[in-house]
């Protein structure tokens, strides 16, 4: 058995190329995965390190109120048992530089001995609105010490009131894992800089040193030092009576890398399930490779077993050479992924907002996940051929394995099978969209897709010959190609399938982000339906001639006048708008308009005026107007829509208060620049709220669409190489019968044209099933996500995208067929009609 085994890797080992490329190709992203999370769990570690370089112990005090994290503070400022302690406080700011705006994590600044940054120009802050900004921030921003930023504040209502101008005092080594822009300020500015949140109470050992960035963070507070200070601050912050957590600087550490790490590894997860598909791909791949080779070799099989070779023995030989082709494939794959790590990390550091990630480590397990994998998926890919092998009889071998007709009780219990599985899971993705549960579609749709698998491996060869009667007259290199697919039909069953997984996946994704990107953008437009908002800053008359710079802004396809006044409703004064037809122009809304003597109200006037159904008066001077509550949520939070002719009874004066635009299709950096460039206009303030949150999901769905589309890549270039191996196989198996062809007159032309219709025939048929069922799969999964939402499904299919999956399936079928139609066309009559 073994110098067959040898003799056939020599003879014949170019045909298991395909086989094991699959698999190299799907460990590799396996294993290109786990060094990647690897990698990045030590980085983080070292980077949190850093962090909490002079740090001791740490108190978590995100569950007190903040007289209880000022009493905690003090407790242990006070204690004489450790040494410095400061809060660690933050807040998210919009900062202003050269009109354009970018969000940033001010600081508080931290004590000396608590401070792990290290100092790269100028000095720390000292004075009021002063500011320290990262070396690397400061570089990209083309920042320098001595230049000022404006940071923008916003109120409760949303609206931006006046903010703080910080002067750059210095730059300093960003420590951290935060990707956004750092900014250092004394405490008393952070709170001018909008809602602060105080995490943490950290505390330095009393002699401990500082252990910057350089040194990895190490400090002399570890073991049982840090032990020891842990239960002294806890000690004090019982004796204050507050209750907290307290940790010690390694617990911190590994608390912060598994809170990162979770969210990476949850990525992982997401990563590897598309591997999944990959792989099953390269199974069906290594499938159809072996039960070709084996019915290529029924006679020298047939002969071993009139030798006396066992039909153990034969299914033995087969697993054997499938573990030899997955245990060579999946070595070279580790090798791969494990490089493509090294490469991973070695580009991370040039990426902006991506710290850089430390060479990956190849570890035992490593090496173990990725060459299990890779024996387990050929073993089982390789089982079912070996028993076609074994249960053949050796005198029946004799003929060709495609003689042997099919068992019609397997097809039959196929049939039964696959229908069963088929139905069942449609009706569960009708239970699912009807409750609106993702949990219910999800199974479901697998359940649909596994009988729609076994449904194909019979319904698959028909389909395809069926399609040479949808071609007009007798195209003989097509009706031949058709005629092939159904001599070979498990084969081309097989290698369809795989097609069908790649082309099915694809679709669900496109369409599921189609349908989620309108549904969620039309229910914006419901809610917010006017993307700008230009107004003075104190809600007082503006100037309508700014409407003629807000229309003649790049980007603005509708702008208009809003005229209003300020009323009063009890004791509180509000801000009234009126719209009318020629207004609700510059709105996507269909109801902008209130019914007479009816209001809109906006959300944060809701506890002043009540909610829909409330009656209240509108009074301005002494004039009065009784309206009722319609609705809530009127475009602007802050104002009261009434109709304008209503407006002008209770103020026959009413001005200019806001101007209305709606905008094109702009990316958030455009619509930044847009606001930037109309305040800059007019001098009133540009809101872009609403266009701006349209855009963020669109970018959001879109970069997560493309990152699924390059993960699902792998599968795709699998199934092209399953394709082109079924090819490459069938033209080594049909030499004679390629050749007898040739010799009654088919060309070489001709011959290349059949071999690229049966990859075109396959693609086709799986471009078109891959469709309608990705479509079903992706309007009942996001159908059931959006209704858990409360968000309404807006029906609407990207044709577009749908019609690039037809053309690139069609384009990888000839391409998968160019190497084996090379082949077929070079041969020679004589010589194919000689051999075998």
């Amino acid at each position: 058995m073994r110098t067959f085994l040898v003799s056939t890797f020599r003879s014949g080992g170019g045909r298991l190329l395909a086989a094991g490329l699959a698999i190299a190709i799907s460990v590799g992203f396996v294993v290109a995965t786990l060094t990647a999370m690897d990698s990045f769990q030590s980085s983080m570690r070292t980077q949190l390190a850093g962090v909490y370089g002079g740090v001791g112990a740490v108190v978590d005090v995100r569950s007190l109120d903040d007289d209880e994290v000022e009493r905690a503070l003090t407790a242990v400022q006070e204690s004489g048992e450790t040494g410095m302690a400061d809060v660690h406080s933050t807040s998210f700011v919009q900062l202003e530089i050269d009109d354009r705006n970018y969000s940033a994590v001010a600081r508080s600044l931290p004590a000396a001995d608590l401070r792990a940054e290290e100092l790269a120009d100028g000095r720390w802050p000292e004075n009021r609105h002063e500011s320290a900004i990262d070396e690397a921030t400061a570089q990209d921003l083309g920042l320098a010490v001595g230049d000022t930023v404006a940071a923008r504040v916003y109120d409760d209502s949303g609206q931006e009131v006046p903010g703080p101008w910080l002067q750059i005092t210095g730059l300093y080594t960003g420590v951290g894992v935060n990707p956004l822009p750092s900014v250092l300020v004394r405490a008393e500015d952070l709170a001018g800089l909008g809602e602060v949140s105080t995490t943490e109470i950290r505390i330095a050992s009393p002699d401990a040193g500082i252990a910057g960035p350089s040194d990895g963070g190490l400090s002399a507070s570890s073991g049982d030092d840090g032990e020891a200070l842990k239960n002294a601050v806890g000690a004090t912050l019982r004796s204050a009576g507050v209750d907290a957590p307290v940790l010690t600087q390694q617990e911190i550490i590994d608390q912060e890398t598994e809170r990162y790490f979770g969210d990476a590894a949850m990525l992982a997860v997401i990563v590897l399930a598309f591997t999944v598909i990959s792989l099953v791909v390269a199974a069906l791949v290594i499938m159809n490779t072996f039960d070709v080779l084996i019915a290529q070799r029924t006679r020298q099989l047939a002969l071993l077993r009139c030798l006396g070779a066992t039909s153990g023995q034969i299914r033995r030989l087969v697993l054997l050479e499938g573990a030899l082709v997955g245990g060579v494939a999946s070595l070279l794959g580790t090798a791969g992924g494990y490089g493509l790590g090294h490469v991973l990390a070695a580009v991370s550091g040039r990426v902006p907002a991506l710290a850089a990630l430390e060479p990956p480590v190849l570890r035992w397990w490593m090496v173990a996940v990725g060459l299990g994998l890779g024996l387990a998926v050929t073993l089982v890919s390789v089982s079912l051929p070996a028993r076609k092998a074994m249960r053949t009889p050796p005198l029946m071998a004799m003929r060709p394995l495609e003689a042997v007709a099919p068992d019609p009780r397997a097809r039959v219990w196929t049939l039964i099978v696959g229908t069963l599985f088929f139905v069942g899971g449609l009706a569960g993705m009708v239970v699912a969209l009807l409750v609106s549960r993702m949990l219910i579609a999800i199974p479901a749709a697998a359940v649909t897709a596994i009988g729609l698998i076994v449904l194909l491996r019979l319904a698959a060869a028909p389909m395809i010959a069926g399609l040479a009667g949808l071609v007009p007259g007798d195209w003989v290199p097509f009706r031949l190609a058709a005629l092939n697919s159904r001599k070979h039909p498990g084969r081309t069953a097989t290698t369809t399938i795989g097609m069908v997984i790649g082309v099915t996946v694809v679709t669900t994704m496109m369409v599921g982000a189609a349908l989620a990107q309108g549904s969620i953008s039309k229910e914006i437009d419901a809610q917010r339906p006017v993307d700008m908002f230009v107004m003075n800053q104190e809600s007082s008359p503006i100037d309508p001639a700014g409407l003629t710079a807000v229309t003649s802004a790049e980007g603005v396809a509708q702008a208009e006048v809003v005229p209003g006044t300020m009323a009063r409703v009890g004791d509180d004064e509000v801000l009234v708008l009126g719209v009318d037809e020629t207004v609700a122009r510059a709105s996507r809304g269909d109801d902008t308009v209130p019914a007479p003597g009816t209001v809109a109200v906006g959300d944060a006037l809701v506890d002043v005026t009540g909610g829909p159904g409330s009656a209240f008066t509108l009074s301005v001077g002494g004039r009065q107007v009784d309206v009722e509550t319609a609705t809530t949520g009127a475009p602007w939070p802050g104002a009261i829509l009434i109709p304008r002719d209503i407006l002008l009874e209770l103020d026959p004066d009413a001005a200019a208060m806001q101007i209305w635009a709606q905008v094109e299709d702009l990316s958030s950096a455009q619509l930044q620049t847009l606001a930037s460039t109309i305040s800059g206009n007019t001098g009133l303030q540009a809101e872009v709220g609403p266009a701006m949150e349209r855009a963020m999901v669109d970018e959001i769905i879109t970069t997560m669409l493309g990152i699924v589309l390059a993960l699902l890549a792998v599968a795709i270039v699998i199934s092209v190489i399953g394709v082109a191996n079924t090819l490459s196989l069938s033209v080594i198996e049909r030499t004679r019968e390629s050749s007898l062809l040739r010799a009654l007159g088919l060309t070489r032309g001709q011959m290349r044209v059949m071999l690229a219709c049966e990859a075109v025939q396959m693609t086709v048929v799986a471009a078109g099933i891959g469709i309608v069922a990705g479509t079903c799969f992706g309007a009942v999964g996001i159908g059931a996500l959006l209704g858990e939402m409360d968000v309404p499904l807006s029906f609407g299919l990207p044709w577009f995208q749908l019609v690039l999956v037809v053309v690139a399936a069609l384009l990888a079928g000839l391409l998968a067929s160019i190497l084996p139609a090379r082949r077929a066309a070079r041969l020679s009559p004589t010589v194919g009609l000689s051999a075998g």
